[in-house]
């Protein structure tokens, strides 16, 4: 009887406390395993795809593409945008999907400005 009020009193909610306690540092420290964790090649290659998408949309947007093809710059820009937000949050998968639709409307929006495109 003396072992059955010693798990009744406060020993469970300790227990419960620390699993509760061990689950949000295991939730909370995968979001930042990648910035700690990544190997530094690959997280270089995910810095300079949002470099490179930048290139290319500062390109567009010197070629005049803002105003000779607006829905094509809006959407580069707006994918720029994403794959610099996924890049401070480590979302890796997000990096190169939003980089590689960066460039991609970017390289469109330059056809239609140059008349490449008809």
């Amino acid at each position: 009887m003396k072992n059955y009020n010693f798990f009744r009193s406060g020993y469970r909610s300790r227990v419960f406390r620390l699993a509760v306690f061990v689950g949000v540092l295991l939730c909370a420290g995968s979001g930042g395993a990648d910035t700690l964790i990544a190997h530094p090649a690959h997280r270089a290659a995910r810095i300079q795809a949002v470099e490179e998408a930048r290139a290319v949309f500062e390109e567009a947007e010197s070629a005049g593409a803002e105003y000779k093809a607006p829905y094509e710059f809006a959407m580069a820009k707006e994918y720029l945008e994403l794959a610099i937000r996924e890049r401070k949050e480590g979302d890796r998968i997000g990096i190169r999907e939003f980089s590689a639709k960066s460039i991609a409307f970017s390289n469109l929006a330059m056809e239609k400005t140059t008349g490449g495109a008809k």
